[in-house]
């Protein structure tokens, strides 16, 4: 049996990008491949581990990690064929300490920091990343390679189905898992300034948030949750930050407005603005309220929207998922 094991964490610290992406090219490989062994390895919170007993994924405690010493990991690469390696706690000795013949290595990267001319193979699904070659064995770049929940492509195929609403009654406002600049709850309140009689679906982790109050509009604040394909199914557009639900909203061809949390994912945001799929809103480290009205208004527009969603379909690939499992199998020979 082939043994693929994931090296990503999922905290307060790291975030759940990482583990997101990676438990969905997971269940991926369960979906198309059934005899295959997966194991998890990273500090995991006790929300990423009932994700993993959820899928009855194997996970191992791993909390003694330094960016340098690859030999901590190696303690578990025994009789293990693929090492996936998705974190920014690394550097490029311990990339190269791990690149060896026992096993294949992944790496999945964003911001082309590393020489990953050694790894078997690189998984890059940003935007832009076509434009880039790592000189590795084997590269799976673009958003033909991105690693969506399993759930979302019918997500996908019915907002494809559906003509764009003439209005927008819905609204989804999902700044991300730790909202480090504190804009979400400013920008539910400015919406119910500008609206009146919508609904917004406001996902926040701060302790806050329960208690805000609108005077417009109905407002429904959750807590963070791995099934929000049962909330993208009805919204009409979504206001997100930079990183992974912005990918999300437009493979689901819902017209997006980001908000970028980093410089890193500011780059990465004006290349989706650039091709049509999104629109910049403003930045949450220099928050800019004017910026943010003047976007959301050109967002609003049918117009608009009709052609974001054109742009998602058109660019997106519907069975992303199964291109990246398939590269992943492929390096092993199966």
């Amino acid at each position: 049996m082939m043994r693929i094991l994931f090296r990503c964490d999922a905290n307060v610290e790291n975030g759940y990008g990482h583990f997101s992406r990676c438990l969905n090219i997971a269940r991926g490989i369960i979906f198309f491949k059934h005899d295959i062994e997966l194991v998890f390895v990273g500090d995991y919170s006790s929300k990423a581990q009932s994700h993993l007993l959820k899928y009855e994924i194997t996970f191992i405690d791993f909390t003694q990690h330094t960016q340098d010493n690859s030999n901590n990991l190696k303690v578990f690469t025994n009789g293990v064929d693929v090492i996936i390696l998705d974190s920014y706690k690394i550097t490029q000795q311990y990339i190269d300490a791990l690149c060896q013949k026992l096993y294949r290595i992944v790496v999945i990267d964003d911001f082309y920091k590393f020489d990953l001319s050694k790894v078997d193979l690189v998984i890059n699904f940003c935007i832009d990343a076509i434009k880039h070659d790592y000189l590795s064995k084997d590269q799976a770049l673009g958003v033909d390679y991105f690693p969506y929940k399993p759930e979302l492509k019918t997500v996908r195929e019915a907002k494809i189905a559906n003509a764009v609403s003439a209005e927008v009654k819905r609204i989804l406002v999902c700044i991300g898992g730790y909202d480090i600049h504190n804009v979400g709850d400013k920008i539910v309140y400015h919406l119910d300034t500008m609206f009146t009689n919508r609904d917004i679906i406001y996902l926040s982790s701060h302790k806050n948030s329960p208690s805000i109050k609108l005077l417009n509009n109905n407002l429904n604040v959750l807590p963070f949750s791995d099934a929000l394909e049962d909330i993208y199914c009805d919204i009409d557009i979504s206001i997100t930050g930079g990183g992974l639900t912005k990918y999300e909203s437009a493979y689901c061809c819902i017209p997006n407005g980001n908000i970028p949390q980093t410089v890193d994912e500011l780059s990465d945001s004006i290349f989706f603005e650039n091709e049509n799929l999104s629109f910049r809103l403003s930045e949450a480290f220099n928050f800019d309220l004017i910026q943010f009205n003047k976007s959301l208004r050109n967002l609003l527009s049918f117009d608009v929207r009709n052609r974001l969603v054109k742009s998602d379909c058109d660019k997106f690939n519907t069975n992303s998922l199964l291109n990246v499992v398939n590269k992943i199998l492929t390096i092993h020979g199966s």
